[in-house]
């Protein structure tokens, strides 16, 4: 019953605040060691005396300092930092590479290309450059895709009724869709367009064209995005060189074709991916020629060129298998809308 009555005594002095505790042992200690000395005197009071203040020093031994005033809200611990979310990974497109684009397996396989600028044209220091291949300017042009192959004939026929023509030839799916007109160019361009479920780029009365340029579907391409994709950053003579020896190995003419066109995709591609973009068979682009590139003003070359607004006749580029070497690649001349000797690669906005 005593131990209990002590337990608790103990238990209420460790609550009370040190300096309580302090001014209770020392006052406690010094009455009592008061009254040991006046009462029994002597070493036995001194003896007392120490034993009062060393029990009121160890009531007080375990007793927590607390502040006197505004409650103290608990500690808590701050939560670390979270860590910086992981950079992520730069994308490889759309730098300066192409990326190729399946638009129908197995027929049509685009290539999208990045935008940027490009000397257009030859440079008068170049004793094989023809006239019309000249000044030499600069041009910049959008990011855009086209076809990696010439339109082949399978997918011509996907769409529209083959020319007399190809059946001399032994009817052959890979041979590139030639013998056909501007008008059946842009024509194609529409139904693929279609097909695809693209917004056709032309609106076509008749003999009248008009180009819409916020639609998404497949076009021919300017004279300068054709350039542009053959040159693929490139500034020598030929993409492959200034060596017209290495010419056999990209394209078909004269010296190797035996005056006749071939598959597809036969002979090595340009830096870009793209085959056949020289030799084999001309190539039409969308807008009206002009002799020299002096006849287009400087606004309308400078960038996303079109061309002049006006014309006798359409662009064609990149030569055939009935060119010789010297204008494979560089050639650049015309014919009219209605020619049926040429066939054409498609092209569309990038994705």
């Amino acid at each position: 019953m005593l131990a209990e009555r002590v337990k608790n005594l103990r238990r209420r002095l460790d609550e009370l605040p040190w300096p309580w505790l302090l001014a209770l042992g020392i006052g406690l200690g010094a009455g009592l060691g008061a009254g040991a000395l006046l009462g029994v005197g002597g070493w036995v009071g001194q003896g007392l005396c120490l034993l009062v203040l060393g029990l009121a020093l160890r009531l007080g031994w375990n007793a927590q300092p607390v502040l006197v005033g505004a409650p103290v809200p608990p500690s808590v611990e701050k939560p670390e930092p979270a860590p910086p979310p992981p950079k992520k990974p730069k994308p490889d497109w759309p730098p300066r590479q192409p990326r190729p684009v399946v638009d129908i397996p197995g027929l049509l396989e685009m290539v999208e290309l990045p935008g940027g600028t490009f000397q257009m044209g030859s440079p008068d220091t170049d004793d094989l450059a023809w006239d019309n291949e000249k000044p030499q300017h600069s041009v910049t042009v959008s990011t855009f895709a086209i076809a990696r192959y010439p339109v082949t004939r399978e997918l011509w026929e996907m769409l529209d009724k083959s020319p007399k023509e190809w059946q001399r030839d032994h009817d052959d799916d890979q041979l590139p869709a030639n013998y056909v007109n501007w008008f059946d160019a842009v024509d194609f361009c529409n139904a693929l367009s279609q097909r695809q479920g693209l917004r056709p780029c032309y609106r076509i009365n008749g003999d009248q064209v008009d180009w819409d340029h916020e639609a998404n579907g497949y076009r021919l391409p300017t004279e300068a995005e054709w350039e542009y994709a053959v040159r693929a950053g490139t500034t020598t003579r030929w993409f492959c060189g200034d060596d017209p020896a290495e010419l056999g190995r990209y394209a078909w003419f004269t010296d190797n074709s035996g005056s006749r066109v071939h598959p597809v995709g036969e002979k090595e591609s340009n830096p870009w991916g793209l085959h056949d973009m020289i030799g084999n068979v001309w190539e039409w682009c969308w807008e009206w020629c002009w002799d020299w590139y002096s006849g287009y003003s400087k606004e309308d070359s400078a960038i996303d060129s079109i061309g002049p607004l006006a014309g006798v006749s359409r662009v064609l580029r990149g030569g055939a298998c009935s060119c010789a070497w010297t204008s494979t690649c560089r050639s650049r001349t015309a014919r009219s809308a209605t020619t049926r000797a040429s066939w054409r690669r498609c092209r569309r906005s990038a994705t």
